[in-house]
């Protein structure tokens, strides 16, 4: 399974280098032009101050020695392929996989799922919204443990850039309900990265996020009632590689209880399509 995975990760980059140097016939270009692929990834690196140590930092910030493969460093990732049923909207399935480099654990799939998305679910001048809905099945191992039937997702974001300006403010958003889970397991999700970003250059900009996550557990918390798990500043840059490739290196600087260099981790997104 995983070795699908890399080689459908290493097409779309190949793909997308073949069709921005204009070296591909009208043909090809017809069959792509309904084809989307996506991958969307997170390094959750190591902390700022244990540059060598293979384990990431836990919510809090923390150092923690791990026994299993979640806390080490890891690529938290995402691959969609879509049909485009107009040039903006899509459904196909996505996949999602966190990737171990260190310690030979190798890659653990999530829970596979039906995407249907909208690039531009809503456009005003200098405003844009992206919208989607995901259905999941329990292909993971803590989605089974949970006894979980399946769940709903949505992540949409919002950008909107301010005019006469080189800043753009925007949210990376996720709202996620787990179905039919046992007590004491997460029911729902929400997650929010509201950020800043200062354009420099066309292909450079300076960026501020702050990610923030509140979990509801089934059957323990009351309705409404949602228990912040972490939060953190992202101060960091946005590199575009190309117009769809970009690279968002940044300090993860966990606020859940201090802020401190030994609380700091090396992270950074990577998002690319064709």
């Amino acid at each position: 399974m995983m070795s699908r995975l890399l080689i459908l990760f290493a097409v779309l980059f190949s793909l997308n280098s073949f069709a921005s140097d204009g070296s591909s016939v009208s043909q090809s270009s017809s069959v792509m032009d309904q084809v989307y692929l996506s991958y969307f990834g997170t390094f959750n690196g190591p902390g700022l101050m244990n540059l060598d140590n293979p384990n990431a930092l836990n919510a809090n910030g923390s150092l923690t020695d791990h026994k299993t493969a979640f806390g080490h460093i890891n690529f938290d990732s995402e691959v969609t392929a879509a049909y485009l049923i107009t040039p903006t909207i899509g459904v196909g399935p996505v996949i999602p996989f966190i990737f171990f480099p260190t310690q030979g654990y190798g890659a653990i799939l999530g829970d596979l799922g039906l995407k249907a998305f909208s690039k531009k679910f809503y456009t005003a001048p200098n405003l844009n919204v992206y919208a989607n809905i995901i259905f999941q099945v329990p292909t993971s191992d803590g989605s089974k443990l949970n006894e979980m039937d399946f769940a709903i997702k949505t992540t949409p974001n919002v950008r909107y850039m301010i005019p006469n300006s080189r800043y753009t403010v925007g949210a990376w958003t996720e709202a996620k309900a787990y179905l039919g889970v046992k007590d004491r397991a997460k029911a729902f999700k929400l997650y929010a990265d509201p950020y800043v970003n200062y354009q420099l250059s066309p292909a450079f900009s300076l960026n501020l996020g702050f990610e923030m996550e509140a979990n509801h557990f089934a059957n323990v918390d009351k309705a409404l009632d949602f228990k912040m798990v972490k939060s953190d500043l992202q101060p960091g840059f946005i590199y575009m590689v190309t117009p769809k490739v970009f690279l968002n290196p940044f300090l993860q600087v966990f606020t859940t209880e201090k802020i401190s260099l030994d609380r700091t981790a090396l992270s950074a997104t990577l998002t690319a399509s064709l």
